[in-house]
């Protein structure tokens, strides 16, 4: 089962006499984004895993994989699903080389 987790930030306005206060904060602070698996990656650790393991226990190629997902409703490119794929490989290069 596959599903879109949506992320909203909340913006936070300081009040003025605390920025009066201190001058050099910022009027609006925006909440951070939760720690993803991969750097500027919008895929989560579970459709991460289904690559990779779509890739080396089935033996599928790139194409089969991305067919697969858009079966399922969701479109992204092919260039989008090679950089998660090598990004993931980057981060798990580690226990490889143990």
């Amino acid at each position: 089962m596959v599903y879109i987790r949506r992320i909203i930030r909340h913006k936070y306005v300081l009040k003025s006499d605390i920025q009066i206060k201190s001058p050099e904060r910022k009027a609006f602070e925006i909440a951070p984004m939760p720690l993803a698996p991969v750097d500027k990656c919008i895929a989560g650790a579970s459709v991460l895993t289904d690559i990779i393991l779509d890739k080396f226990m089935y033996h599928l190629p790139f194409y089969r994989v991305i067919q697969k997902y858009r079966e399922s409703g969701i479109v992204f490119n092919d260039s989008t699903m090679n950089g998660w794929f090598s990004a993931t490989c980057e981060r798990i290069k580690p226990l490889y080389d143990i």
